[in-house]
């Protein structure tokens, strides 16, 4: 009897697991820009392949919109990430090269704090003495600091955010070999297409955090 009692508790909680998954599944799947739409999501057939560890492709995102694909080959890291156009770019870079990259970046974004400081400084000067210096001067010299403020301001996001990706990405190197990243969940299932005004079924492979709280990204096709 108790073992019996102890199947059952085990299939409830497997159940309840395969449950959570397929919500999350039908809300990523059925929300676009914010929005949730009822595509009478059916979950057809699910299960869990292997899991994504560090010697694997990796899949994270460096933001909640930016996927990035890094996969360790010896000393190097070949990755993928998405440019400003939106098409994905593929490179390969060293950790040495890592390090400069790095060094680089970290005094770019000191070069431009120390700019952006001076500008803001001088800037305050020129606008709190306006009848010191003629008009013609005092309205080229705020353009100008202003210009400056805007182009530093913009040096720093940059630099920070090449830091960051940096940082990630070394720091995946550093993770012992077989660690799991994330859980990968093939998903068979029919939505309709509101579009085209019919019903399809697609299959796709939903990545999941470690904890199964949110699906992080997914690929697939239109069966």
């Amino acid at each position: 009897m108790k073992n019996l009692l102890f199947f059952a508790f085990v299939l409830g909680l497997t159940g309840c697991t395969d449950n959570k998954q397929s919500k999350l599944i039908e809300t990523f799947v059925c929300t676009k820009d914010g929005i949730t739409s009822d595509l009478s999501f059916k979950i057809i057939r699910i299960e869990e392949k292997s899991s994504i560890t560090v010697t694997d492709s990796m899949l994270f995102y460096i933001t909640d919109i930016l996927p990035a694909k890094y996969i360790w080959k010896g000393d190097s890291l070949q990755f993928s990430y998405m440019n400003e156009d939106g098409a994905f770019t593929d490179e390969t870079i060293s950790k040495s090269q890592i390090d400069s990259e790095m060094v680089f970046w970290v005094n770019q974004r000191a070069e431009g704090e120390q700019s952006l400081t001076e500008a803001n400084a001088n800037l305050k000067d020129i606008e709190s003495n306006p009848k010191s210096r003629s008009i013609a001067y005092t309205s080229f010299m705020t353009d100008l600091f202003k210009s400056t403020i805007e182009s530093s301001e913009k040096i720093v996001k940059v630099s920070e955010d090449k830091i960051y990706g940096l940082d990630q990405a070394k720091r995946y190197s550093q993770i012992p070999p077989e660690t799991r990243l994330l859980r990968a969940f093939v998903c068979t299932y029919s939505i309709f297409n509101p579009l085209l005004k019919v019903k399809q079924t697609q299959a796709q492979t939903f990545y999941f955090d470690n904890k199964l709280l949110k699906v992080v990204c997914s690929s697939g096709i239109i069966i």
